[in-house]
Order: structure tokens, then C-alpha cells, then sequence
């Protein structure tokens, strides 16, 4: 082919053209073509790179999807385990909501016997009320009374000692006055009758007999009074037992009585002259120490040994409550309502599955 016709076929206008326009033409499209060139390189060593970076995408993802069937792998296990973990516990779910049910049964019922023991209970607290009430009200009663028991405790001992003198003095009673009296020797007494007694209850007798006491031992101080009991013993011996000196006749203190003796007389002293009468030494009747001796005879003679105490300390306390307010509370029901459940399964058929973690992979490679 010549060269016009490859020029006619390339450019079919390049004919029309002159050479010269013709060579610009085709210079221009020489040109534009290694524009193109240039730039298909450029986006060929775009898509080159690119098709690099998806490469390693690519392989990235590969090994992305292997990790995700593995662990699809595992976790279809769990979830297989799991399933049957469910299927039991619905299982297990229908056994118990027969217990459950028959649970809210026994506590309806125990709801019904709690109104009829709040009730018997509300009537118990009523009468423990009125129980405390009375018991404020005995509680006044029993503390009179401890007090009426005190005092006749007090009396009983004041009695007692009482009724030992008085069995002591019955004993040992004079039974006949003997008329005592200043004896020959002065400083001592006699008795001008004869004296019928008793000692320990046992009967005595001895005639009038002249200074049958001596009373050594008997003193009493210049101004003072004293007492002194003459006495015969269980031989008609004479004896004497002096009490103790006092400002006035009654304060002074009788002695007491032994129980082989028995009481005849009593002489009272009281000096007011000079100097103190000194017993088995002054004269009855002396004048400078003037004792001022009178004599008692003391037959049948109970008063002055302490016998009777003038009065008793013990009062009648007042009268308790005629009535206690408590009433006895109605009975509460004869038997409860409710029963006891049937029980549950004996076990649960449900078993823990293995753990997760022995079946995951630590971590994600994605």
C-alpha cells in the first residue's frame, strides 16, 4: 500500500489536506496519543498497586473467613449445649410450678389461720392487760400484807419474850405475902409471914425468918433509884438480884429472874440525904444517907417483869379487789387448715453445660 492510501485509511481528510497541515495534524495527534499513553501508565501502575493492596486484603479476609468457620464451629457447640440447658430447665420449670402452686396453696391457707390467731391473740394481749391491771392492784394488797406479816414478826418476838417471862415468873411465883420488912440488923430484910412459893414449879415453903437478905451487892447512887428482888431458892435459901440504877423509879432496868429462884419481895432505894447507900453496909432506915427503902411483896405479882408489851405494832391491812377484771380468752381453732406440700423433684435434670471458654478462641484474628 502506498504511502497516500495508509495516509487516506489514517486520516481519510489528510487527501484534502496539504502535506503540511497534514504532517501538523498528524504531529498532533503523535503527540496526544503519548499524552495518553503516559497517562493509561500512570493509571496501570494505579491499578497495579491496587490490585496489590486488595491482594493482601484478600488474604486477609481468607484468613478472617477460616477463623470465623472455626469459631462457628465452637460456638455451634455452645449453642447446641445451651439448647439442651433450656430444654431441661423447661422441664425442670413444669416440675416446679406444681410445687409452687401447691406452696401458694399452703400460704393461702396459713394467711386464713394467722386472721383467726390474730383473733386469739388479740384476746390474749386484752387479758394480759387486765392481768397487769390486777396485778398493780394485788401488788398493793401483798405489800400491806408483807407489812402486817412484818410487824406481826416483830410482835411475834415481843411475845415470845413475853410469854418466856411470864412462864418463868408462873414458875417461880410467890404464893403468899410475907411481909417484909427492916430486919433487926439493919442492913438487911426480913419477912414477918411465912413465904409459900414455887421454884421451877415446884411448891416451897419457908417460915417468917428475921434479916434473912443481905443485900451486899445492892448499891444505888445519892439521887437515883434502884430495885432489888428478894428471893428464895430451892433450898429456902435466901438470895437477892439487883437491877440497874436510873434517874426515876420507872427507867430503872429490872435484872432478870434465874429459873431455880423464886421472887418474894422487892426493895426500892432512894438515897437523897448524903453520900450512897451501899448495900450490906448502909442502914435501911439511916439518917444521914436517908435511902428511903420501901418494900413490896410481890405474891401473884406479875406487872414490872416485862411481860405484856404495851401495845402491838401489826394492823389489819385493806381488803383486796373483790373481783379479778381478767376473762379467760376464747380458744383458738382446733387444728390449723394448712398442709404441709407435696415436695419437689428429687433433683433437677438440668446439668451445666462446659464452659465457653474452653471451646472460644482467645481472641479474633479479624
Amino acid at each position: 500500500m502506498s504511502h497516500q492510501s495508509q495516509l487516506d485509511k489514517m486520516c481519510p481528510r489528510a487527501g484534502k489536506l496539504k502535506l503540511g497541515t497534514w504532517l501538523q495534524s498528524v504531529r498532533t495527534w503523535i503527540v496526544d496519543m503519548a499524552a495518553r499513553q503516559a497517562e493509561n501508565k500512570d493509571l496501570l501502575d494505579e491499578l497495579y498497586d491496587d490490585h496489590a493492596t486488595s491482594k493482601t486484603a484478600l488474604d486477609e479476609i481468607e484468613i478472617l473467613v477460616g477463623e470465623l468457620h472455626d469459631d462457628h464451629a465452637a460456638f455451634k457447640t455452645s449453642v447446641d449445649e445451651t439448647k439442651t440447658l433450656v430444654d431441661e430447665l423447661h422441664d425442670d420449670h413444669a416440675t416446679y410450678k406444681t410445687a409452687v402452686d401447691e406452696t401458694k396453696a399452703l400460704a393461702d391457707e396459713l394467711h386464713d389461720d394467722h386472721a383467726t390467731y390474730k383473733t386469739a391473740v388479740d384476746e390474749t394481749k386484752t387479758l394480759v392487760d387486765e392481768l397487769h391491771d390486777d396485778h398493780a392492784t394485788y401488788k398493793t394488797a401483798v405489800d400491806e400484807t408483807k407489812a402486817l406479816v412484818d410487824e406481826l414478826h416483830d410482835d411475834h418476838e415481843t411475845f415470845k419474850s413475853a410469854m418466856d417471862s411470864m412462864k418463868n415468873a408462873l414458875k417461880n411465883m410467890c404464893l403468899s405475902d410475907v411481909g417484909t420488912s427492916i430486919g433487926t440488923l439493919k442492913t438487911n430484910a426480913r419477912s414477918t409471914s411465912t413465904a409459900t412459893y414455887l421454884v421451877d414449879g415446884e411448891f416451897k415453903s419457908k417460915v417468917s425468918t428475921d434479916n434473912l437478905w443481905a443485900l451486899t451487892g445492892f448499891n444505888c447512887t445519892n439521887g437515883k433509884y434502884n430495885k432489888c428482888f428478894l428471893c428464895l431458892d430451892s433450898t429456902t435459901s435466901s438470895q437477892i438480884t439487883s437491877g440497874t440504877e436510873a434517874d426515876a423509879p420507872e427507867d430503872v432496868a429490872l435484872p432478870s429472874i434465874p429459873g431455880d429462884w423464886g421472887v418474894v419481895a422487892m426493895i426500892q432505894v432512894h438515897p437523897t440525904g448524903t453520900g450512897d447507900f451501899t448495900g450490906g453496909t448502909t442502914d435501911l432506915d439511916d439518917a444521914t444517907v436517908v435511902p428511903n427503902a420501901t418494900f413490896t411483896d410481890l405474891a401473884f405479882y406479875l406487872d414490872g417483869f416485862g411481860i405484856t408489851p404495851d401495845t402491838l405494832s401489826a394492823s389489819k391491812p385493806s381488803a383486796g379487789p373483790e373481783t379479778l377484771s381478767a376473762g379467760k380468752p376464747s380458744a383458738g381453732p382446733d387444728t390449723l387448715s394448712a398442709s404441709k406440700p407435696s415436695s419437689g423433684s428429687g433433683s433437677l435434670s438440668s446439668s451445666k453445660p462446659t464452659s465457653l471458654s474452653s471451646q472460644t478462641p482467645d481472641t479474633l484474628a479479624s
